[in-house]
């Protein structure tokens, strides 16, 4: 086994599996729901607590789906998502896949 962090956290190269620990998604270039679950391109995730968008008056409500997420390069904090005719940049930490 060897040590990837400074706290507990250990991963073994000799298995055929990771386990997950929020600093190795970028690592392993993974996207993340709030829940852990990977996501993937074309997706549908759903928001879990309300948002306001930035430069507008409008609100996103809880429980608001959107279909066939896109994935940004090289950015595993963030999706783009249709809302309408607009595309939107959400934080995956208030997304949890459905």
């Amino acid at each position: 086994m060897k040590k990837v962090h400074e706290s507990e956290e250990f991963i073994t190269h000799n298995s055929s599996f990771i386990i997950h620990f929020p600093y190795l998604a970028q690592k392993y270039n993974m996207t993340k729901d709030s829940n852990g679950n990977e996501l993937k391109e074309g997706d549908a995730v759903m928001l879990n607590r309300d948002l306001k968008l930035k430069g507008t008056n409008t609100n996103l409500k809880r429980g608001t789906v959107f279909k066939n997420i896109k994935l940004i390069e090289d950015d595993f904090d963030n999706i783009e998502c249709r809302s309408g005719k607009s595309t939107l940049v959400l934080k995956t930490q208030y997304l949890k896949k459905k």
